[in-house]
């Protein structure tokens, strides 16, 4: 399952965030992040709850970096279309509105680091991490397999890094099958995203996957539900598209009276437009509706 760029907004009542993915080929990306909850966005929407609960703070996992046979960060799928330079400065842009920015590292690399390499890959991460200008990190560890090395990499790299680094890890249905390993996951990230769009399964069973992940886990106050609005919107509702209907309820979804679920995320930002591509996708409705549905259905 391929992810592309991740992001959250921390809604202002404390009680989770809003997660937005976006390209990493960065063709919307600069102009669209500082903009994601502006005003007037989407004619169509209804207006917000509560002003008191829009989001303050968004965040960004860059997508995807990815480790090489010497046990460092490979940088290589996230700069093929734009240098590395130029995707700094617009870390840069974003992070001077007050947006946190990830990198995401997708590789199954993550769960099977030697021992004898762990110290230097902790120190790789955290120099680039100082070079580039993140605030944290998004572990991709796909497909799972019982790991004894992936939550102690994760705690070692927590303790190198600044305090206050956003640290994110996002799951889907296989991880099922190693609940002992999620739970260890859950309680060293701050939140654990949901992958379960590609291809999407429907709100029942949507509810059903976050209904078991959140018992594994102990509870939803981290549990982050994902939707996608990556198209072609054509295909719906059987495929990499969460249908508009089913994205207000998803958002709007709470567990019970007494518990809250961590917050929404949107796969993928850059594809949350009327069209693209020539007309190959596309979600058919005003720029940003997807982004300000979750917004504003969030609780």
């Amino acid at each position: 399952m391929e992810r592309e760029i991740s992001g959250w907004a921390r809604r202002c009542d404390g009680r989770g965030p809003l997660l937005d993915r976006t390209e990493a080929r960065g063709e919307t990306w600069a102009a669209k992040s500082s903009s994601t909850t502006g005003s007037g966005r989407s004619p169509i929407l209804p207006r917000p709850r509560s002003t008191r609960c829009r989001p303050t703070s968004t965040s960004r996992p860059l997508a995807f970096l990815s480790i090489d046979s010497n046990y460092e960060l490979d940088f290589g799928f996230l700069t093929q279309h734009f240098p590395a330079a130029q995707i700094q400065g617009w870390i840069k842009t974003i992070r001077a509105n007050g947006t946190k920015v990830l990198f995401s590292i997708n590789d199954q690399k993550l769960g099977s680091i030697p021992a004898a390499n762990q110290a230097a890959f902790v120190a790789n991460v955290v120099a680039n991490a100082a070079a580039w200008g993140v605030d944290g990190l998004d572990f991709d560890y796909e497909p799972p397999a019982n790991s004894i090395t992936l939550v102690p990499l994760i705690q070692a790299l927590r303790s190198a890094l600044p305090a206050g680094s956003v640290f994110t890890a996002p799951i889907y249905s296989p991880w099922t099958s190693y609940p002992a390993l999620l739970k260890q996951l859950a309680g060293a990230v701050d939140y654990i995203t949901t992958m379960d769009y590609t291809p999407y399964p429907g709100y029942d069973n949507t509810i059903s996957l976050c209904g078991q992940y959140a018992t594994i886990m102990g509870g939803w106050s981290k549990l982050v539900i994902g939707m996608s609005c990556m198209g072609p919107a054509s295909d719906q509702p059987w495929h990499n598209f969460t249908p508009l209907a089913d994205v207000k309820q998803l958002s709007a979804y709470e567990p019970s009276a007494t518990e809250s679920k961590g917050g929404g995320m949107l796969y993928t930002f850059s594809y949350d437009v009327t069209t693209r591509n020539n007309g190959s996708s596309g979600t058919g409705y005003p720029d940003g509706t997807w982004t300000e549905t979750i917004h504003q259905c969030l609780p």
